[in-house]
Formats: structure tokens, sequence, C-alpha cells
């Protein structure tokens, strides 16, 4: 779930929640209590009307913060080098990022971890410098299949695989420093 989709969600249930808290409070008044009961149900239905009243202000403050954007990051172990500068800058401006050489545990599934990072995706970011890789073309596939952008990173002087054609890429093949401030920009 989004968080925008969480917040207001959330502001719903807050909002239901006053509603149900102001009812219990009518019903309470209606019945015949000793003192002590209708006290402690007074105070226990005031404060749920107070506590859901205020649970709408603090959903509109959880729709306000910023959750750190997640990304995974594909590339060939022959740019292992640049992944891993990509990366640091990433986390550098707070994103949480999925490198398989970091992630990946002696004698787990390949496959099964990465369809858990890109599963824990936010975007996708596809280093492409003309290596062949087999699991790029799946890898993509998964990435779409949940709806997270796809965002394709030249580093070499080479073409974008099919699944990545028609897709505006950022160019790392002249100016890297620039081209990862705009992968930042872009990712988080």
């Amino acid at each position: 779930m989004n968080r925008k989709v969480l917040a207001h969600v959330s502001g719903l249930v807050s909002i239901a929640g006053v509603v149900f808290s102001g009812f219990a409070l009518f019903a309470i008044l209606g019945k015949s209590l000793k003192l002590s009961e209708f006290s402690l149900s007074i105070i226990t239905a005031v404060i749920a009307v107070v506590v859901g009243f205020f649970s709408k202000y603090l959903a509109g403050f959880a729709k306000r913060l910023q959750f750190a954007p997640r990304v995974f990051i594909s590339y060939a172990h022959e740019d292992e080098s640049i992944a891993h500068e990509v990366a640091e800058a990433l986390r550098n401006h707070g994103a949480r990022v999925w490198l398989d050489q970091e992630r990946l545990k002696p004698g787990e599934s390949i496959n099964d971890a990465i369809e858990k990072g890109i599963a824990d995706a936010d975007s996708f970011v596809a280093l492409v410098s003309g290596v062949p890789r087999p699991n790029l073309l799946l890898e993509i596939g998964m990435a779409r299949a949940r709806g997270l952008r796809v965002i394709p990173v030249l580093l070499a002087d080479t073409s974008l695989p099919s699944d990545l054609q028609g897709l505006r890429y950022i160019d790392l093949r002249k100016e890297q420093s620039r081209g990862i401030e705009e992968l930042v920009r872009e990712a988080t």
C-alpha cells in the first residue's frame, strides 16, 4: 500500500473512531450505571473521542512524512565499482539501496532474493554497459509487473536492451558526476 492510500485510509479510520466513540458516549448516558462505572465509562468515551479526533491530525502528519525511497540496482558484475558509487550517492540522499553483493547470503536462492528485492523497491535502476546479462530482461519484467519506475542508466557506448528502448535514460558516459546527481534526483 503506498503512502497516500495509507494516509487516506488512516484518516477515514480516525473519523470513524470519532463517530463510534460519540455513539458509545450517548449509549452510556442512556444506561443506569453505578457512579464509579458511569464515571469510568464517561472518561473512557471522552478519551476515545479525543484520541480519535487527534488521530486525524496524526494521519495528516504521517502523510507528510518522507519515507526512505527504496532503490533496486541491476548491474553487470564487471560494473560493480560504479554500482557501488551509485548506491553510495543514493544512500547519502536517504535511499535504501538493494545491491546483490550486499544482500545475498551464502546458500540463499539468487532468484528468490532478487524477486524479494524488486518487490520491496520503489524504483528499479538498470546500469547498462553492454556486458551481456541474461537476468536483466527477467528483472525488468519483474519490476514492470510490480509497477516500478524503471530508470535506465547508460554507462558505455552501447544500445539499450529492447525492454528499455523508448525510455529516457540517464547518461553517465561523459559527465559521470552530473549523471549520478540526476539519478539521485529522479530516484529519491
